[in-house]
């Protein structure tokens, strides 16, 4: 998805996760600023988004496995 609109340090970004249970939904808003955008457009905002959206999810999910004795 490449985002062709302008963007500054006070563009919005809303982050999302569900696993598909109704009121099991996560969704933060930052800034770019926030994120630590550097100025990146086009393709490369969408990686750098990709990015930081990729350690958002992965500092509010905590999954695993055990088997039942």
């Amino acid at each position: 998805m490449s985002i062709n609109k302008n963007v500054d340090q006070n563009t919005e970004v809303t982050f999302t996760l569900s696993i598909g249970y109704v009121g099991a939904t996560k969704e933060e808003t930052f800034t770019l600023q926030q994120l630590g955008w550097n100025g990146e457009t086009g393709d490369d905002l969408d990686k750098f988004l990709d990015d930081v959206h990729e350690d958002w999810i992965t500092n509010h999910v905590d999954t695993g496995w055990y088997i039942e004795e």
